[in-house]
This record gives structure tokens, C-alpha cells and sequence, in this order.
């Protein structure tokens, strides 16, 4: 090992000592306990009737600045060596959370916490004892779980989410596809360069198909279901932060036409913020058929339904044509293709409205807060050859459709999932602004 000097850089600069950032994790904490007690809110706990730490504006700051501060303090508390291990052996927790998902452990353990015991939880399972012993130990030492005396089990605030039937789906639909994909990643660079074709992906090496990845899934209706279930609680989180970043009732008598919007259930919420918002939703022929089942009565008269390729030309005049996770299912020039497809329509004064999650600028001290958006940047390459994209990014392609595009940001980057909103109008002056 050398002990030479090593160029400085942000990160070293910025990086603090243990008693700084101690104190940091102090100083929120504190912050953050004062706002719950004025609000007679609950501390989060890991029993698992507990909510978690409550996602109020008032205490956002705080909330990031603990999460900043006491990650970088766990991992200058671990050895170098040690902290690239953990990281390595991850893989192994996900492998795990697989088992308590195919042996229903969740469900068999109380969903009230009362503990049981691991000869029990076998039985009841049909499962090896020392097998699931190794997996359950696993899952506790993350925090998942929690061994209240030597193999006597229980339920966390975590482990209570696996009764879930998303988060079922969700952990199989990562294990029996994004992860064998995600094995390939490395493959794929060798095997595929620089190819941005949806059917030259890590997910085409480790599926051993040749077809893109939706070819594939809706050929395969039982991944199909499964990738439809696990997306219910991200539009949940994101639909959460959407109602709020950008003013809805503003808006006024306006036609509004979601663009890929599925079955329809960001808009049906949108349209409640709304009250004289009119809302066309397209997309292919299934999606549009549960859409109209799943409209609210109350909204029926404002809702209209349209079959639509977003890669064919748009035939209907409206005031904003939205899209939400569109853009980041594809590569640079589809999305081009698909904005280009829109601009026929445009009138003046009609906006595009994109809603992604927007990739931030990297800090000094990595943030936990941008863990989903990185993770899902990677499953997008892994899959698609797509990838989420920072507002610069996003900017190129919209010029590359049309140079008088002007953007505005609505919310702050790196939030919940998908739920930042990028504003584009036309107009002569192409300078950027950030609505945060």
C-alpha cells in the first residue's frame, strides 16, 4: 500500500471528522424530535406497528442531513476493507429476503410481534431449520426481522411489509429478472459496447432471449402481473409528492393528455387537485380498457379515452401532454422520436410535461435519499439501455427535438420515485430555470 500523498478532491475536502458529523447527527435528531413532540407525532421504532419517521416538509432538511451525516459516520466506522465487503455481500440479504418470501415467513410469524421460535416457524413452514435459521439471521443482523432471544423470531416495522403481496412481487420480480440481468451487466459492456438497442441489454444475456425486454414481459403474463403489482406502491410514494410539487388547480379549464397512462391512476388523482381539468387518456388497447373500468364516477365526465402509439404522430390539440416514466423506459433518440411525435400538435402556449425522477447533482457525502434514483438508473440500463437522466440531460434531448424548448424544474431532484415534473414550452429564449 502506498503512502504517498493522493490529489484532494470534493469529497475529501468536504469529508468531516467523526466528531463533526456526530454532532450533525445530534443536531437533527434533536430537530427532528422537538417538531414530533409540538406535533404529538410518534418517534419511529422498529415494532411493527410503527409508521416510520414522518415525511413532513418541516422536518425535510433534517431528515437528509441525518441520513447524510450518520451513513458517512457507519462507514468511517467501518474498516476500508470491511466496508467494500459488506457491499459485496449484499447480494447475499436479497437472497435471503427470497427465502422469507417463497417459505411465507412473514405470514407465519404474528404480524403483531409476538416471537416465535424457529423449531416452529420450520414446522409450520416445511422448511429446513438450519437453513432458514442462516437466512433469518441474516435478515435481522439488516434490520429486517428481529431475534429477541437465541432463534426466537419476530416481526420489525420492515419484516411486517413482506405480507404485503407487492412486496412479494416485487422481490421475486428482482430475483427472477432484474437480477440474473444485472449478473450480465458486465458481459453486455464487453459483448454490446456502446449499443443503446433494447434488445442489446444485460437483461437479453442473462434471459438468454433475444427479444427487448417488454416483448418479452407481455409474453410472459405472469412476470407481467407481478411487474404491474410491485409498481402499485412507487406510483403510491410518488403520486404522494406529485399533488404537491406542482400546482394543479392552477391550471384551470384545461385539456390534459396522458401519454402512456396506463390504467390511469396518477391522473384519476391529479384530476381530484384539479376541478376543471379535462383528462385524455392514451395508450394501447388493454391498458385503456382497465382504465375505463377503474375511472371514478365522479370523473367519468371529464375523462376521455384514446388507443395511441406515443411513437406515432399525436392527432389531438391540448394544453399539456403529460408523461410519467415514459422517457426513462427509453433511449436517447426514442425519446426524441416520441417528443418529435408531439410537436405537430402543439399549439400556441401548450406545454409537455415530463414526470421522472431527475437525476441530481452528486454532493460531497453521498446521499441515501438518492439510493432509489441511482438503483433505478442501473435497472434501466440492465434492462433497456434507458436511464434516468439529470435535468442537463434532459435538456439535450428536448433540443434535439426542438431547439426552442424551454425547461422548467418542479421540484427538488432525487425525491420519491418519479415525482419530479420538467415543464417544457416553446419559445425563443432556450435559458433553463429550476423551480425547487
Amino acid at each position: 500500500m502506498t503512502t504517498e500523498p493522493v490529489p484532494d478532491s470534493q469529497q475529501t475536502r468536504a469529508a468531516t471528522s467523526l466528531l463533526e458529523l456526530a454532532e450533525k447527527v445530534s443536531a437533527a435528531a434533536l430537530s427532528i424530535s422537538q417538531y414530533l413532540c409540538s406535533k404529538s407525532l410518534n418517534e419511529p421504532n422498529f415494532s411493527p406497528l410503527s409508521l416510520g419517521l414522518s415525511k413532513d416538509s418541516e422536518i425535510e432538511d433534517a431528515r437528509e442531513s441525518l441520513l447524510i451525516a450518520s451513513k458517512a459516520l457507519t462507514v468511517l466506522a467501518t474498516d476500508p476493507l470491511t466496508h467494500l465487503r459488506e457491499v459485496f455481500f449484499a447480494y447475499s440479504d436479497s437472497c435471503a429476503l427470497q427465502v422469507a418470501v417463497d417459505w411465507k415467513i412473514a405470514h407465519i410469524l404474528c404480524t403483531s410481534g409476538t416471537p416465535m421460535h424457529i423449531n416452529e416457524i420450520a414446522s409450520k413452514a416445511g422448511a429446513d431449520k438450519h437453513k432458514l435459521l442462516t437466512a433469518m439471521r441474516l435478515l435481522t443482523n439488516s434490520y429486517i426481522f428481529t431475534e429477541v432471544e437465541p432463534q426466537v423470531f419476530a416481526h420489525n416495522s420492515s419484516s411486517i411489509h413482506l405480507t404485503e403481496r407487492s412486496t412479494e412481487c416485487l422481490i421475486n420480480y428482482c430475483m427472477d429478472i432484474t437480477y440474473p440481468a444485472s449478473r450480465k451487466y458486465s458481459d453486455s459492456m464487453k459483448l454490446h459496447g456502446s449499443s443503446t438497442k433494447s434488445n442489446e441489454t444485460s437483461f437479453n444475456l442473462g434471459l438468454s432471449t433475444k427479444k427487448s425486454f417488454w416483448e418479452w414481459i407481455y409474453e410472459n403474463p405472469e412476470f407481467c402481473e407481478k411487474f404491474n403489482e410491485c409498481m402499485k406502491p412507487l406510483g403510491a410514494s410518488s403520486y404522494t409528492r406529485i399533488r404537491t410539487v406542482f400546482p394543479w388547480s392552477s391550471l384551470g379549464n384545461v385539456l390534459l393528455i396522458d401519454i402512456g397512462g396506463g390504467n390511469g391512476h396518477i391522473t384519476y388523482q391529479i384530476a381530484q387537485e384539479a376541478p376543471e381539468m379535462r383528462v385524455m387518456i392514451q395508450d394501447k388497447e388493454q391498458a385503456i380498457v382497465e382504465a375505463k373500468e377503474l375511472c371514478p364516477d365522479n370523473l367519468k365526465s371529464r375523462f376521455s379515452f384514446k388507443v395511441q402509439n406515443f411513437f406515432e404522430t399525436q392527432p389531438v390539440v391540448a394544453d399539456i401532454y403529460f408523461l410519467r416514466m415514459i422517457l426513462h423506459f427509453l433511449n436517447d433518440e426514442d425519446c426524441v422520436k416520441v417528443l418529435k411525435c408531439i410537436l405537430p400538435a402543439m399549439k400556441p402556449g401548450a406545454r409537455i410535461m415530463i414526470c421522472e425522477s431527475i437525476f441530481p447533482t452528486p454532493e460531497a457525502l453521498p446521499n441515501p435519499l438518492h439510493k432509489y434514483v441511482t438503483n433505478q438508473s442501473w435497472n434501466m440500463v440492465t434492462l433497456l439501455n434507458a436511464g434516468e437522466r439529470s435535468f442537463d440531460e434532459f435538456e439535450k434531448i428536448f433540443h434535439a427535438a426542438d431547439k426552442r424548448f424551454k425547461l422548467k424544474q418542479w421540484g427538488k431532484s432525487g425525491g420519491a420515485p418519479s415525482s419530479e415534473i420538467l415543464e417544457a414550452t416553446l419559445a425563443d429564449d432556450n435559458s433553463k430555470s429550476h423551480e425547487t
